[in-house]
């Protein structure tokens, strides 16, 4: 039987890092929700994906300014996932083949994974969700590496409204996990 193993939860709760150990131990292929993001902003129209093409080309400053609050970027990520789960689901339904996939991302959300394992029912389909609640552990590391992108890309002083939003999204996908049943991994 053919298997699909779903990891979703917000950034730099672990998602790749499990993703990474499941399919070493497994001989698995690994994907990140990131690319098939990238995919396609490079083969879709804008006027269709708003969602995903919301904040293409902004500097992080642009981003901060259009996105004030910590809810309205996590509203603005739990939407442009809303677009990328439709690639993901787009990308299964190809009938590409493969023993064991393993798909990662902040686009997989508990929703996403109940949707799954109705929709490929003659697959093994599990789903994890990873969330971190230490918020000091949120703050050393984004402060350590940044979230945006590297630390000395974009202001410092950014730093302390991404570890705002950060701490509201694991919060997040940790109510609909419970909401949905989806197992949660706590780092």
């Amino acid at each position: 039987m053919k298997k699909l193993t779903l990891i979703g939860g917000a950034p730099l709760a672990g998602k790749t890092t499990l993703s990474k150990k499941i399919a070493k131990e497994e001989n698995a292929v690994e994907l990140s929700t990131d690319s098939i993001r990238s995919w396609m902003k490079n083969i879709l129209n804008k006027d269709d994906y708003p969602d995903l093409f919301c904040t293409s080309g902004m500097s992080a400053e642009e981003f901060y300014e259009k996105f004030t609050t910590p809810q309205s970027v996590v509203d603005e990520e739990i939407a442009e996932g809303v677009d990328v789960a439709k690639g993901v689901v787009a990308l299964l339904n190809t009938g590409i083949s493969w023993e064991h996939l393993v798909i990662e991302g902040i686009a997989v959300t508990p929703q996403l994974i109940v949707e799954l394992k109705e929709m490929f029912s003659d697959r093994e389909v599990e789903g994890y969700i990873v969330v971190d609640t230490d918020e000091t552990r949120i703050d050393t590391r984004i402060r350590g590496r940044g979230l945006w992108g590297p630390l000395d890309t974009y202001p410092e002083s950014l730093i302390p409204r991404e570890v705002e939003w950060v701490i509201l999204y694991n919060r997040w996908f940790e109510e609909q996990a419970k909401k949905y049943g989806v197992e949660i991994k706590y780092i």
